[in-house]
């Protein structure tokens, strides 16, 4: 009793914010005081001051970089605002989506900042990941008791899409993509936690919650993580121990097994193959009309105007087209901050690879799937509005694994706990 391990106060602040905006969707959609948009905003923005908060009591510094990046961006943002603020306060979506600009430099004297004092523990990390594991189970218990839906109308809908399949998340793409991570949690824990059992039942259940998502865009986020992780982790010395090897060396067995297996039945099997193309590819409904998104995002930039091409249009003005969301990163970000803020992006990603490549990469299990959902996330982009340091829950999921672990990780050498 005496060696019981401790979580630290970062760990906590952590998972309070999680569980805060878990919270925020649960009684947006289901229990609304306020009108839906609203509830939204406000509960996850107190819940980001109290992360704020949290954060800089522990650290009690900023990083003089972190500081001059959030500035940088505060000033590209201005500029936007200064050209297009016809719409900023034309509701409660577009007064939220003006609101991520704070949040995003905030977040950026956070994220961004390499503390010198390592907060979080190998024990800290089976917490949280334990904690994002959990969660996802509820949405899946949830998901059975409070949903209308049987297996008849999901493996036989004519239309995917009248399923609509979401547990307590806001739409079948959020659910998919907690889902992933609840997935990705599961295999970290696999390696690093003492109850592998119940792990292994929890990781299944959350495999077949992100199958029945019908979330395209997160199934192939997990199979281009499972790739680059594995990738990785063969051209890498030194992560696993002996024991974590061998669970690796299962780990793929089994994968390569069962991906063989399911390709032999998609071939031999016509209705499994009916399915897959009916439900999961959706060769019917081609791109879901992202490239429509895309299109629209664009023409919505003047390009005879040199300052929309290079501080682009501003959050407001894109939701009065009515397009809130352009299901690409690269286009959304071009559109609302323009050529200004893909650089800034863009060099914020180079700092991320700066964190793994000059910094820390080689030395963990933890670090190594950091950098497996970086590359993943950028291959993701194309699909889907998740832009890091904004608020929501998948946004923060990326940042916490990309950014938060590898620079507040203090590795240890005990490996389970």
């Amino acid at each position: 009793m005496g060696n019981m391990q401790k979580t630290s106060a970062f760990c906590k602040v952590i998972c309070a914010y999680i569980v805060i905006m878990i919270f925020g969707m649960l009684i947006s959609n289901y229990f609304i005081v306020l009108n839906k948009t609203t509830t939204f905003w406000l509960v996850n923005v107190v819940g980001f001051v109290i992360f704020l908060g949290g954060y800089f009591v522990i650290q009690k510094s900023i990083n003089v970089k972190a500081l001059l990046l959030a500035i940088a961006f505060l000033l590209l943002s201005s500029l936007t605002l200064l050209f297009h603020s016809d719409h900023l306060f034309d509701d409660a979506k577009s007064i939220g989506l003006n609101i991520n600009i704070l949040v995003v430099a905030f977040s950026l004297t956070i994220f961004c900042n390499n503390p010198s004092k390592k907060e979080l523990s190998d024990y800290d990390l089976i917490i949280i990941n334990r904690l994002i594991l959990l969660i996802g189970f509820a949405s899946t218990v949830y998901l059975f008791l409070f949903s209308t839906f049987s297996f008849s109308s999901i493996f036989n809908a004519g239309n995917i899409y009248t399923v609509a399949l979401r547990s307590f998340f806001d739409n079948k793409n959020t659910f998919g993509i907690y889902s992933l991570f609840s997935i990705i949690s599961g295999i970290y824990l696999i390696f690093k936690d003492k109850y592998k059992k119940i792990t292994l039942l929890l990781l299944l259940s959350q495999l077949f919650s992100l199958i029945i998502s019908f979330s395209r865009s997160a199934l192939l986020l997990l199979f281009v993580f499972l790739f680059v992780f594995m990738i990785l982790a063969l051209r890498t010395k030194n992560v696993f121990n002996i024991k974590e090897k061998n669970i690796f060396k299962f780990s793929v067995f089994v994968l390569l097994s069962i991906t063989a297996f399911i390709l032999l039945f998609y071939v031999f099997n016509y209705r499994f193959r009916d399915f897959v193309l009916r439900a999961i590819i959706r060769s019917d409904f081609g791109d879901a009309g992202r490239t429509n998104y895309w299109q629209r995002g664009v023409e919505l930039i003047d390009f005879n105007n040199l300052f929309d091409v290079i501080f682009g249009i501003g959050w407001s003005e894109l939701n009065a087209s009515g397009y809130s969301y352009l299901h690409n990163i690269y286009v959304e970000i071009f559109v609302v901050g323009g050529l200004a803020k893909i650089v800034f992006y863009l060099f914020i990603v180079v700092y991320g690879f700066h964190l793994f490549f000059i910094k820390r990469y080689n030395k963990s299990l933890a670090e190594l799937f950091g950098l497996s959902i970086l590359l993943s996330y950028l291959l993701y982009g194309f699909l889907e509005s998740q832009i890091i340091f904004e608020l929501g829950i998948a946004p923060f999921l990326f940042v916490l694994y990309i950014f938060v672990i590898p620079q507040n990780y203090n590795q240890s050498e005990k490996n389970e706990f």
